[in-house]
């Protein structure tokens, strides 16, 4: 028995494949033919924007996030609604290298800030209770 088949040459709307125990499919197309693949199934998704998440950071401990792109990134604790600031990365800006901001009072400080790319941020919480500094 061949295990093997091949289907080209057709736009398939509907296929049925039953597999027995031994057998493998080793390709299938949601469409095209031979001379018009379809879809690109691998597309370039473009640069891809900086994501962080620091969990939860505890009364009197920090977390710490180097960015190295020039973008614009806004941020949230997911813990406590209305807790939120902005990272702009820009050539030339004056902050470089480290940089702290503070959770204190429920509220980042600052809450917005320009960084120079590769400069790292920490968030050390001073709450008394936990925070997040979250991408969103």
């Amino acid at each position: 028995m061949n295990k093997n088949k091949l289907i080209t040459g057709h736009l398939l709307s509907m296929l049925t494949v039953v597999l027995f125990v031994g057998m493998m499919l080793a390709g299938c197309s949601s469409g095209g033919t031979d001379s018009d693949p379809g879809p690109d199934p691998d597309p370039d998704p473009g640069p891809q924007a900086t994501t962080f998440d620091s969990g939860n950071i505890t009364p009197g401990t920090s977390y710490s996030f180097t960015f190295n792109s020039e973008e614009a990134i806004d941020y949230i604790c997911t813990l406590h609604s209305g807790m939120n600031g902005s990272i702009t990365v820009e050539d030339g800006a004056d902050i470089s290298g480290e940089f702290t901001i503070t959770i204190e009072n429920f509220s980042f400080n600052p809450a917005n800030v320009t960084i120079a790319p590769g400069t790292e941020i920490t968030w050390v919480n001073n709450d008394d209770v936990a925070h997040t500094a979250t991408s969103n």
